[in-house]
Order: structure tokens, then sequence, then C-alpha cells
């Protein structure tokens, strides 16, 4: 998920399967002009509603394909539902490892029939925190039978269900908090927070993390993307800030295995911006582009893993950053529009010798972080 402040905003959302043969991205334009602030006397009034519910299973549903036994934080989908004139745009984050194509689809026509905002102008994605409800063949199984119109009353109280109608919810109960709002924006660099986990060893060959203070290391390979995007949404009637939309380009897995559900460090983050801004802001996050970022700096001792270890200061550094670059941010003259685009992806392919190679390698040689 990437953040463009000076053009677009975009967010895109993957399928889930394992030939992942087109990538549908829904792009939601805040055309944020640069320009100096200027008089709102004869602009039209943007308006915002924003709002966050609860999407937790029960205690003993599978936790990133793990039972699970307790609950680190809540998983919440968090929704901003934009008007302006005549035009109208959501946009939902989910805590989930992933988007199924499925589950977006459905929530959007559901989310359009009940408010009126067209189907192409609701953007559905995940956070992609590693502490997720594994609920996907599940969720896939459940839209079939709807389909079908072969539910049981199993079937509709299942997890799938629930969930669909939450994420429904977030976005009727978002356009019925419209209020005017301005909008500021800007981005923010944090440095010394992540790290590209592809490095290149003495021997010439490129592996996914080498391992904390291994001296066969060379260098990382890759970049890595230090920019914190940001949109604040200030309410005019109240005169406070209530909402912000950031992205930034870090993998949520600060945690390691667990059995407890967690939305990751957006959850401390959250927090941290809670205790300037008021316990009713809501922090709406989605990660950008980090195939190979992490949290992880191979150049210190590891395992730099854990709840209260990782999560808790990687969010807390986050939200405190951006308390700190709230003056960076710019008031700008916005205007709403939203586009949309079906991006086709090959799938990538190997040579024989590449399969050999990868194979000759055991599970101990490599992390899935």
């Amino acid at each position: 998920m990437k953040l463009s402040i000076n053009k677009q905003n975009s967010i895109i959302i993957a399928t889930r399967k394992v030939v992942i043969y087109s990538t549908v991205a829904i792009i939601i334009g805040l055309l944020l002009s640069c320009g100096n602030k200027v008089s709102r006397e004869h602009e039209n009034v943007m308006e915002a509603g924003v709002t966050r519910l609860d999407i937790t299973p029960s205690i003993g549903y599978k936790v990133h394909n793990i039972t699970s036994d307790g609950i680190l934080d809540p998983l919440e989908v968090k929704s901003i539902v934009m008007q302006q004139n005549e035009c109208q745009a959501a946009l939902v984050l989910a805590d989930l490892f992933y988007m199924p194509l499925e589950l977006s689809e459905i929530v959007r026509k559901l989310a359009s029939l009940k408010t009126g905002i067209p189907v192409a102008n609701i953007c559905v994605a995940a956070t992609h925190t590693h502490a997720d409800p594994t609920c996907y063949e599940e969720i896939e199984e459940y839209i079939h039978k709807r389909n079908l119109n072969k539910l049981t009353a199993e079937d509709k109280v299942s997890y799938p269900a629930k969930l669909i109608d939450i994420m429904v919810n977030s976005i009727v109960d978002a356009k019925s908090k419209l209020q005017p709002v301005n909008i500021k924006s800007g981005i923010i660099n944090i440095e010394d927070i992540s790290f590209n986990r592809r490095h290149l060893m003495k021997d010439g060959q490129i592996v996914m993390n080498a391992g904390f203070l291994n001296p066969k290391t060379v260098r990382s390979v890759g970049p890595i993307d230090p920019e914190l995007g940001v949109i604040l949404f200030n309410s005019i009637k109240e005169d406070k800030s209530i909402a912000s939309f950031s992205t930034f380009a870090m993998q949520l897995a600060t945690i390691g295995n667990t059995t407890k559900f967690s939305s990751d460090f957006p959850h401390f983050m959250e927090k941290k911006l809670q205790t300037q801004l008021g316990d009713d802001f809501i922090s709406v996050f989605g990660e950008g582009p980090s195939a190979d970022v992490n949290h992880w700096d191979i150049t210190k001792p590891g395992p730099q893993i854990g709840y209260e270890e990782m999560t808790k200061p990687v969010g807390e550094k986050i939200g405190i950053s951006l308390l700190q670059g709230f003056s960076e941010l710019k008031e700008r003259n916005t205007s709403l529009a939203v586009m949309s685009k079906t991006i086709n992806v090959p799938l990538q392919t190997y040579s024989e010798m590449d399969l050999e190679w990868a194979k000759s390698f055991t599970e101990t040689d490599a992390s899935l972080i």
C-alpha cells in the first residue's frame, strides 16, 4: 500500500490464489493541491466519517493457522467514508493477513446497496497482520454456498457471516458520521526502524534473513522506504483531529509465532496518538509495499521479536514520529476523485537449476517472517 500525497492515494488489493493472476487495484484519489493555503470561501466542503468495529473471533478460532488461546489486542475493521458534492468514496482496512477477492466483492456490493456509494468507489484491503484469523478458505466456501442459496443455519452464524456483516456495517456507520472536515497531509521520515531482508553473502548468494550478526553477510541488496505518508482529518465543527490515514512500508510481523490475536504494531501506534488526540481518535493504517522489508536489524543481536519486546516499541516510535511531525503536515485545497484500474501481474518463473538449488535448503535454513 503506497500513499502518494502529490498525485493520488492508492490501495492495492491482491487475490489469495497460489497463482496470482491478477491484482485488483482500487485507487481512492484524494487529489491534493500542493499550493499554499487558500481561502475556503468558494470551495466545496469535504465531508468525512470514520468508524472502527471489532472483528476478533472467539478464542479457539485459529490464529495464523494455530489454535488461539487469547487476545493481545482487538482485531478491527476501520472505514473512512468521504463525500464532496456528488462524489462518494469509502476506504476500508481490516486486520486480516490478506483480502480474498470474494470477500472484497461481496462487502463492496452489499455496502453499495445500503449506502449508495458506487461499488467501484469502495476500496477494501487488509492490513497484513500476521496474528490474523485463519478464515480465508472458510470465507471462500461460505460465499460459494451463499451464492447458491445453500447456507445452513450453522453457516449463518459462522465467523465469515459475522465478518461480512461487520465490514458492511462499518461503511454504513462511517457514512452516518459524515461531517465537514479540512485535511492536512504530508510525508514524515522514520529512520532505523525498517530493513531490507534480502542479503548478499560472501559466497555470492542472495538469501532472505541472513541471520543476526552473521559474519558471512556483506550487505542488504534492496531498498526500504522510510516515508510515513499521512492524511489527517480535522473536524471543522469540533475543531480537532478525528482520524488519520497513514501508510508505511514494513511487514506487520513483529510478534513472531503466537497463539493470540493482534493487529500488530498499528495498535500501539494508535494508542500513542490517542494520548495526545483523545481516546476517540481513529488511526487507519495501511501497509506499504514491503515484501522484502521487516523490522529486523541483523547488525544487532536477535531475536528482535515479541509483543512487548518489538511490537510495542515499533508502534510507539511510529506514533511519536507522527505526533512530532504534525507541524510538517500542510493544509490542502482538496477535491475528491476516484479512479480504478485492474493490473495483470505475471507469475514469476524459475529454471530447473533454481528449483534444485532451493530444494537443497532445510526448513531451518530460512525464515518466513
